[in-house]
């Protein structure tokens, strides 16, 4: 028979606590990697994380009800900096990378640009314009980097030399919304920004025919 001596019975228990906190180490691991637990923390462009996300982070947090998710929404510049700082863990965006640097950028949809106008608007009866007929139009747009600033440059692309006339500059997508509907201008911006309204009825939306594209959207994440 054999017995621990004093040494021995000191080692013997405080392996025995090792092994098990090697053992509760190990389950905490494969629950984050399992995605059953831990924290992702999301960035995006103010369209994108309030008109393209919530269904997404709906879906994700269905399958995943133990991980917590944060929402953050900056300029895309602002996105990539923190994705390679560490502050984020994924964002997304509609600025194009370069393939070999330290972001990747994978498409993730693609939205057309559209006039968006009030439902009283002499444009409501129509479905399709041509870029060159919406020179004497009054123009709505948000800041820098937003998708309906972005939409005056593309359309003023077709409008043989015009430069369209910007008559309010709004800070976000919900202003300029409220204000086409009260028939204060149009606004060109991604049809994803506004299809909720469109199917309530409370805007008209007309595609234009002669520019044809619109923009990717991308999930950045780093390259590594």
């Amino acid at each position: 028979r054999s017995t621990l001596t004093e040494v021995g019975t000191i080692f013997y228990a405080r392996t025995v606590r090792i092994l098990e906190g090697i053992e509760e180490s190990l389950v905490e691991v494969d629950g984050y990697l399992g995605l059953e637990r831990g924290r992702v923390r999301v960035g995006a462009t103010e369209a994108l994380g309030l008109n393209l996300l919530p269904e997404l982070i709906a879906a994700f947090a269905e399958a995943h009800p133990g991980v917590d998710l944060e929402l953050t929404l900056e300029s895309n510049q602002d996105l990539l900096d923190a994705l390679q700082n560490g502050r984020l863990d994924v964002a997304f965006g509609n600025l194009e990378l370069p393939a070999d640097g330290p972001v990747q950028a994978r498409v993730i949809a693609h939205t057309d640009y559209v006039l968006v106008t009030g439902r009283q608007h002499q444009l409501s009866l129509q479905q399709k314009v041509a870029s060159s007929d919406l020179a004497g139009e009054a123009f709505i747009v948000e800041g820098l980097d937003s998708p309906s600033r972005e939409g005056l440059e593309w359309l003023a692309t077709g409008m043989a030399g015009a430069t369209p006339v910007v008559a309010m500059q709004v800070g976000s997508g919900d202003a300029l919304k409220q204000m086409v509907k009260a028939h204060l201008g149009v606004a060109v911006t991604y049809q994803v920004c506004i299809e909720w309204e469109y199917t309530a009825s409370q805007v008209h939306v007309v595609e234009i025919t002669d520019l044809g594209t619109g923009r990717d959207l991308y999930q950045y994440s780093l390259a590594d």
